[in-house]
């Protein structure tokens, strides 16, 4: 972004800081995605100036060395507004926390034996016996 050049992030779950409209510059791709990029960037290419202006523009608004320290400022002052979450909604947030990591735990216990299962029907070592 210092450079003017719209940045690429190839990443799913990235969370962006706060401030710069980055649906203006920044393009995003999935991570699954990462054979098909060219593809991907070519209706880009005729508003790459363009974005690579603004992301710049964004850069020195947010990001730069003489904004720095305020931005730390205005970020903790934004943090200390918001009032910590109320506990029915961290019961709320709790519950579902807890089904997923369980959900995960069954997918990857039934996932883990079928794959053993193969390992067994094809006559092959599983990675828990190749030491033997």
């Amino acid at each position: 972004m210092a450079a003017g050049v719209a940045p690429v992030l190839l990443s799913d779950n990235y969370a962006l800081p706060p401030g710069p409209a980055w649906d203006t510059f920044l393009i995003q791709v999935r991570e699954r995605d990462i054979a098909k990029l060219p593809e991907i960037l070519e209706p880009y290419l005729e508003s790459a100036a363009e974005r690579g202006r603004l992301a710049r523009q964004a850069f020195d608004e947010y990001f730069s060395i003489e904004r720095g320290f305020d931005r730390i400022v205005e970020l903790a002052a934004l943090s200390l507004r918001h009032a910590p979450p109320t506990e029915e909604h961290f019961r709320k947030r709790q519950a579902v926390m807890i089904r997923r990591f369980e959900l995960w735990c069954k997918t990857r216990t039934a996932l883990r034996a079928l794959v053993l299962k193969v390992l067994r029907a094809l006559h092959l070592k599983n990675p828990y016996q190749l030491n033997r």
